[in-house]
């Protein structure tokens, strides 16, 4: 089955239903939308903009234009936007021409991708030289390393999944040494790095699905500790990327 059908077939999914009400998820885009908002009006590029949740956040105050390979998604994404622009296409070849947008929001994609390391060369090249991207992957937190180190290995989304990645040594992950080292070969450095979601611990998600407890958890533990060395013990990492 190629790229196209698999997440045709996997659309059936509503992000704003089945994956932003989890912690991980809810705190990378609270953090991803923080730091869009911090930065000068400008043209974005949302690839991979599934149902159009981010989207809908930035339109009234950048010029957004998003990407998708489903079908699907794309019409659930123009249903709840007014501004954006929403084509179809393909990471790995964005229709566009060089040095096109002034952001690019690369988030939960890298992980998808066969040849991630030809999407960050298309990211680069439809860029400005002086542009951001903010791009998210998911990492092994503390439970998973503790389970790969005993012999499972457990993603986050086993059936999507190509990768997933960890700072530490632990089975069926792969090292962020190599992210860094495609990361600086396509020629992008990274400005800034983030965690999201600290620590990861077994229920996690089921008990900050009440808005409440996760406000609570997200300012007395997440916040705190997001830029120390415990934010490699969480979920995902977001990082601000420029080109060299």
């Amino acid at each position: 089955m190629n790229q196209k059908n698999f997440y045709e077939k996997r659309a059936i999914k509503e992000f704003s239903k089945t994956l932003y009400p989890y912690y991980g998820h809810w705190r990378t885009k609270q953090l991803i939308l923080s730091i869009i908002r911090s930065l000068p009006r400008g043209r974005l590029l949302d690839v991979g903009c599934g149902d159009g949740i981010f989207l809908k956040e930035l339109e009234n105050d950048f010029d957004c234009i998003g990407l998708e390979i489903s079908e699907t998604r794309i019409k659930r994404a123009k249903k709840i936007t007014k501004k954006s622009k929403i084509i179809q296409g393909d990471a790995e070849s964005l229709p566009f021409k060089n040095n096109s947008f002034d952001y690019v929001l690369f988030t939960e994609i890298i992980e998808h991708l066969p040849n991630y390391k030809k999407a960050l060369k298309e990211v680069k090249r439809v860029l400005k030289s002086s542009g951001k991207v903010i791009l998210s992957i998911p990492i092994a937190g503390l439970y998973r390393i503790i389970l790969a180190r005993l012999g499972k290995t457990l993603f986050l989304d086993p059936e999507e999944h190509l990768r997933e990645w960890t700072k530490y040594k632990a089975k069926g992950f792969t090292s962020l040494k190599d992210y860094y080292d495609i990361i600086t070969s396509v020629g992008f450095k990274i400005v800034c790095e983030y965690g999201t979601s600290i620590p990861e611990l077994p229920l996690q998600d089921t008990i900050l699905k009440n808005k409440v407890l996760r406000q609570i958890y997200s300012k007395l533990i997440d916040n705190p500790l997001k830029n120390t060395k415990l934010k490699y013990l969480g979920r995902k990492l977001v990082y601000v990327l420029e080109k060299n």
